[in-house]
């Protein structure tokens, strides 16, 4: 929940201060910024001994899930796309 209560004060100030170019350069390096979290998030995972003695069957489970996300987004992208073309008829 706190989370979630962070990202709300942190859109609001964004949009807040969207007038400011530093809101913009800090705008560009959030893409870094995710690159660098999903790597220590990576190291963290490759240290936790459990985890790793399970990982084929994790990895499995995490493939499937993750392939049939990327199945249904592309599916509905697709599906928008069609709706979108054929209400501007």
């Amino acid at each position: 929940m706190l989370v979630l209560v962070i990202l709300f004060i942190a859109v609001g100030a964004g949009w807040l201060l969207r007038r400011y170019p530093l809101v913009h350069k800090i705008s560009d390096s959030s893409g870094w910024t995710v690159f660098i979290l999903l790597f220590v998030f990576g190291i963290t995972i490759g240290l936790d001994k459990t985890l790793m003695a399970h990982f084929s069957t994790l990895g499995m489970r995490a493939f499937a899930i993750a392939a049939a996300g990327v199945a249904g987004s592309i599916l509905m992208a697709i599906l928008f796309a069609l709706i979108v073309r054929r209400t501007k008829r």
